[in-house]
């Protein structure tokens, strides 16, 4: 079933913020769409797509995290970069939307999040 989910980024460190998403998308695959969210954001994208780490808190949301950088940077020991992917009730938030993952995120990115490659 096909709802709005917030996608929000932070680090180990500082944490995620649920209260003010950085965007957020329409879908049915909240998973697709972590993967994609986190890979969006790195130069190299192939590396990032086999580094993130996909996990499920409850029904409701998706976590993909980096734990080390390419170079085994951290944040201050804890996880580099971390994305959480939770449904929301779209009304409730004035961030930019997009309609779909395609929408959200650029064609190189969904291209290797398509490519199967898993960790």
């Amino acid at each position: 079933m096909q709802q709005w989910y917030g996608v929000s980024y932070g680090n180990g460190n500082d944490g995620v913020s649920h209260f003010s998403p950085n965007i957020l998308v329409f879908t049915d695959d909240p998973w697709t769409l972590a993967r994609a969210a986190m890979i969006f954001e790195w130069k190299d994208k192939v590396w990032a797509n086999e580094n993130v780490d996909l996990d499920h808190n409850g029904d409701e949301m998706v976590s993909a995290t980096i734990y080390e950088g390419p170079d085994g940077e951290t944040e201050f020991g804890a996880a580099y970069m971390i994305v959480e992917v939770f449904a929301v009730n779209e009304s409730e938030y004035n961030c930019i939307k997009y309609d779909s993952i395609y929408e959200a995120f650029d064609k190189e990115t969904y291209e290797i999040v398509q490519t199967g490659i898993d960790t």
